[in-house]
């Protein structure tokens, strides 16, 4: 059994005789450890295993190993979220969950979900004027209400109802009206997430490439620079190298490779920013594959991330 959780799904939910929820405590802190961020403070299994005693009053052996209470793990991860980036990572996810239960228990029939679905941002208005929408095609849409909405209001419902029809898990012959509604409310909440963290990625993608163009600057002023995964490499070098493996017709024009930050919550690797062709979409799994056996099998590092640029 594993968590709903993203941030906790490395982590194993264990069993006791009773069938009460544990946690393995060697493997909680592993965890710690793999997603420890550079300046945090050390992971020390006494401190760690002292606090979490102190919750549970006891420790109790599950497949044969010390093991604490699944709450005793949740508690320590919300009282150290100022502590370290994974518990604070954690305890956003769960307030999260919260928050959108709550969201999903107010919203109960169609015309809400829709006035909710016109004021929400998780579409541009320019890609939304160039949308081409065949109405009579999405089955989920209630053309009812059409009338009560603006024309660009109506667009996005339309688009969302489109989506929702493909991807939202929506079985026409079974569910209910309410469960049709509360699929719809989380599937919004999760077009909102999508949103909203390809824009964090968009920004975060920028700024390391503008810190990327500085440091290579001064790089040809004489001073060294490096990227660091488990191995420590120049960036110049390792770029050149990927560059000339792609086949001639490779759609990739520029890439630049850079080390992790400190929000990152994986093991230490590489992220990759590729700036690609118009109309070479179809080929970034191929060039994702390409330039991922390369620095495996030339480097031994891994790519973490891939962030695709592309010119309209």
């Amino acid at each position: 059994m594993t968590f709903h959780i993203p941030s906790l799904r490395e982590l194993r939910i264990v069993f006791d005789e009773n069938d009460s929820e544990y946690i393995i405590f060697d493997e909680f802190k592993a965890f710690l450890k793999n997603n420890k961020c550079g300046d945090e403070p050390a992971i020390k299994s006494g401190n760690i295993f002292s606090w979490l005693k102190g919750k549970d009053h006891s420790v109790k052996s599950v497949e044969g190993k010390p093991s604490f209470k699944l709450e005793s793990i949740v508690q320590y991860c919300m009282s150290y979220r100022d502590t370290y980036e994974v518990c604070r990572q954690v305890t956003q996810e769960i307030k999260g969950i919260l928050v959108n239960q709550s969201e999903e228990t107010r919203i109960t029939s169609t015309k809400e979900i829709y006035k909710h679905i016109a004021n929400a941002d998780f579409l541009s208005k320019v890609i939304l004027s160039e949308l081409k929408i065949e109405e009579n095609d999405i089955t989920t849409l209630n053309s009812f209400y059409k009338n009560e909405f603006t024309e660009e209001s109506w667009r996005k419902i339309c688009f969302f109802e489109m989506h929702f029809m493909r991807e939202g898990d929506f079985k026409i012959e079974s569910d209910t009206y309410e469960t049709t509604i509360m699929k719809k409310t989380k599937f919004l909440s999760e077009m909102q997430q999508a949103h909203q963290l390809a824009g964090t990625i968009m920004e975060q993608s920028r700024n390391e490439i503008l810190e990327r163009t500085k440091r290579r600057e001064h790089a040809e002023m004489g001073e060294r620079i490096c990227i660091s995964g488990k191995n420590t490499h120049s960036p110049s070098i390792i770029e050149s190298q990927v560059m000339n493996a792609m086949p001639d017709q490779c759609f990739l024009n520029t890439i630049v490779l850079s080390d992790c930050t400190s929000h990152c919550t994986h093991n230490k690797s590489l992220h990759v920013y590729a700036d690609i062709s118009e109309g070479s979409q179809s080929s970034i799994p191929g060039i994702k594959t390409i330039i991922s056996s390369y620095v495996k099998t030339n480097h031994r590092e891994t790519c973490s991330e891939f962030v695709f640029f592309l010119e309209l």
